[in-house]
């Protein structure tokens, strides 16, 4: 086997066939196990494994969970790239001991290894594995937190408070396990705060630091490096707006001819069209998928979600942040239909923060998919309605709830108002289900006449809806009635 893996781009070609990390560390630990340039294997311990990790870069140590994701992804790069056991063959762990160690790679007699950068270029169908994150660790849980507190401090700012937001900045916990990329941003925020409420000094330091953050090739110069070289130039014109223009003018040019910063918004909406193509691939392959491309497929899923929220929440568009987390609730739900790998609560909690996210900024319902998706999760998930109770016991919901028939009369009239048609028979569908099941027949018979006449006017909507597992009511003709769906 002839093996090239680049640590730093996070790529692997093996055999000739290019390969790339759904997380952020697969290629690190895969040069860690092969160790090129000895003539004996070792054994890697997971204290070895933090130690190296950290020195590139990894804030804290992995856990059992984090090691797991990133041995999965590698076994999930090595079977699309050569279809076969390189990996199953070579690595060893003590039984029941893949996720704490030790480990070895048992070389075979053909292998060949080389450690060095491969061409981005490789992959023209695949994650780089430098996708922007707000969570250094790609994590649900700590990206969920983290953008909590960029919604938190967004708030402030669009309040006028900055001394709360800078606070906010300030609290050390509320940002723990931030990616470089959002610690950049952090810094300029910060640093923002700082000068004007006239604390200069400080200011200064915090451009210091955010200048370290984007030293560096990676996300955090690719989408900040530009915003953190204006920063001194911005504050030294609020410093002294009659001397500085003239002092301002001359760096500011080169950098607006010739800037490398990318467009948050179009880099955002196409992290999301991924998110929803690799979403698309989990419901089609459901629980007849192989596990390492099931694996594979989710992770991307993610990490692409990630990004798009990165992009939308550091660019400071509420809307598409919103957006960007009713995408990730949807997916995290449909992933808890088919698989136990994640669960409704936590498909709600990205929900919850749409909500946020939508009530701080007071946004405008432009769209009814939020309702839409939160609908299907309460009225066909097992189990949906008490998961929603469970969690919204220990979180103040914001908006109207999915357990009353407000919200999906709401939903209805808003999407007959945007006049979309699918959107009209999903809310139909959600609220005929819902007042069936609480027994309000006048409102159940309205919106089935509403879903029947959608229906009449685009027949492929009751196709889609069919092949997405909707359970229809049946049409009047026996022949084309579906014979799975509820009566």
């Amino acid at each position: 086997m002839h093996l090239e893996i680049d640590s730093a781009q996070n790529l692997l070609r093996i055999d000739g066939q290019a390969a790339a990390g759904s997380h952020r560390w697969e290629a690190a630990l895969l040069a860690l196990l092969v160790q090129p340039d000895s003539t004996e294997a070792r054994w890697l311990d997971a204290a070895g494994l933090d130690a190296a990790l950290q020195a590139q870069g990894q804030r804290q140590p992995l856990n059992r969970k984090q090691v797991s994701r990133l041995f999965n992804s590698l076994e999930a790069m090595f079977l699309s790239a050569s279809g076969g056991a390189h990996f199953s063959n070579r690595l060893r762990h003590a039984p029941r001991a893949r996720t704490v160690g030790p480990w070895l790679w048992q070389r075979q007699a053909d292998d060949q290894v080389l450690l060095h950068a491969l061409p981005a270029s490789a992959l023209p169908t695949q994650v780089n594995g430098v996708l922007p994150q707000l969570a250094a660790d790609g994590m649900l849980a700590t990206s969920a937190a983290l953008c909590r507190s960029v919604l938190r401090v967004q708030g402030m700012f669009h309040d006028g408070f900055l001394a709360g937001a800078r606070d906010a900045l300030d609290e050390a916990p509320a940002w723990a396990g931030a990616s470089d990329e959002l610690m950049a941003w952090h810094a300029s925020r910060l640093a923002e705060a700082l000068w004007k409420q006239r604390d200069f000094a400080r200011a200064a330091e915090v451009i210091g630091l955010a200048e370290r953050w984007v030293a560096q090739p990676g996300p955090a110069a690719m989408f900040l490096g530009d915003t953190v070289r204006l920063l001194r130039l911005r504050m030294q014109y609020v410093v002294d707006p009659m001397a500085a223009p003239t002092a301002v003018l001359a760096p500011l040019r080169p950098m607006l001819l010739h800037g490398k910063q990318v467009d948050r918004l179009a880099f955002g909406l196409g992290h999301n069209l991924a998110m929803l193509c690799h979403r698309r691939w989990l419901e089609d392959a459901g629980r007849d998928a192989i596990d390492a491309d099931y694996q594979s497929h989710r992770a991307e899923a993610l990490a692409h979600g990630f990004a798009a929220l990165f992009c939308f929440a550091t660019a400071e568009l509420p809307a598409y942040a919103q957006s960007a987390c009713v995408n990730l609730g949807y997916l995290l739900s449909r992933v808890a239909a088919q698989r136990t790998d994640a669960t409704l609560e936590a498909a709600l909690a990205w929900y919850a923060l749409a909500q946020a996210w939508h009530n701080r900024f007071d946004l405008v319902d432009d769209t009814a998919w939020e309702y839409i998706f939160l609908g299907d999760l309460v009225l066909y998930r097992p189990h949906g309605l008490s998961a929603f109770k469970r969690f919204s016991q220990n979180i103040e919901w914001e908006g109207t709830r999915p357990d009353v028939i407000e919200f999906y009369d709401k939903a209805l009239i808003r999407a007959r108002e945007i006049g979309d048609p699918r959107q009209i028979a999903h809310t139909a569908l959600n609220m005929m289900h819902f007042a069936r099941a609480k027994n309000l027949h006048d409102a159940a018979a309205a919106a089935a006449a509403e879903l029947a006449g959608v229906f009449g006017a685009h027949p492929d909507l009751r196709t889609l809806l069919n092949a997405e597992g909707y359970p229809l009511p049946r049409q009047a003709r026996p022949e084309a009635s579906d014979p799975r769906s509820a009566p």
